[in-house]
């Protein structure tokens, strides 16, 4: 049997902390993030991936505590690292660039926020077919600022684009696009569109 290494150790450590996430347990999640970057650190480059994976994790333990400016360091972090070893348009980036916009977002930097979002969103039409659920997946968060901005016209553009991309999916996932067509009718609802409100809130049932 292979001796464990202390490269091993913060695997462990970051599985355990995953695991924590899941369980809604931030402060035990952080705790074991913590535990494999300081290994991490010692072990590995600055701009090693499995560095930017943990600054990645921590960044979602602070979202998840709603620490988003914490976290939106590390997203930054694990920015800095991926813009130095990964080509311009690999779909981690277009993670980062989420994550990072949806911090700022929730810091009422909503501009900044998006600006991230389109980046991300420019990255998986580049990186994946345009079909790909992670592009309807964007467009749906664009969608979903855009709506709680009030912008609704251009938040139902949004939510148009993500649900014509959901039904050309190999893969439907129905549970999205019900949610989407929800969405879809409050707009339409909030526009006085209501005949197609009604049809869209159909929708959402059937699918």
């Amino acid at each position: 049997m292979r001796p464990s290494t202390d490269l091993d150790l913060a695997v462990t450590y970051s599985n355990m902390g995953l695991l924590y996430t899941s369980l809604n347990d931030p402060s035990k999640a952080l705790s074991y993030h913590q535990k494999a970057l300081e290994i991490r650190k010692k072990t590995l480059e600055v701009n090693h991936p499995d560095l930017a994976t943990t600054y990645n994790n921590i960044g979602l333990v602070y979202d998840q505590r709603h620490e988003f400016s914490t976290a939106l360091s590390y997203y930054e972090k694990t920015l800095k690292v991926y813009t130095q070893i990964l080509p311009v348009n690999h779909p981690w980036l277009a993670i980062t660039y989420k994550n990072i916009g949806l911090a700022q977002i929730s810091m009422k930097e909503r501009m900044t926020g998006l600006n991230n979002l389109f980046k991300a969103m420019e990255i998986r039409k580049v990186a994946f077919p345009s079909n790909h659920p992670s592009i309807a997946s964007i467009c749906g968060t664009i969608g979903e600022v855009y709506r709680e901005a009030g912008d609704y016209t251009t938040a139902l553009k949004f939510y148009e684009e993500a649900l014509d991309i959901g039904k050309r999916t190999s893969d439907v996932d129905y549970t999205r696009l019900a949610k989407t067509y929800y969405n879809m009718s409050r707009i339409l609802s909030e526009l006085k569109v209501y005949e197609k409100a009604v049809k869209h809130a159909e929708l959402a049932v059937e699918s």
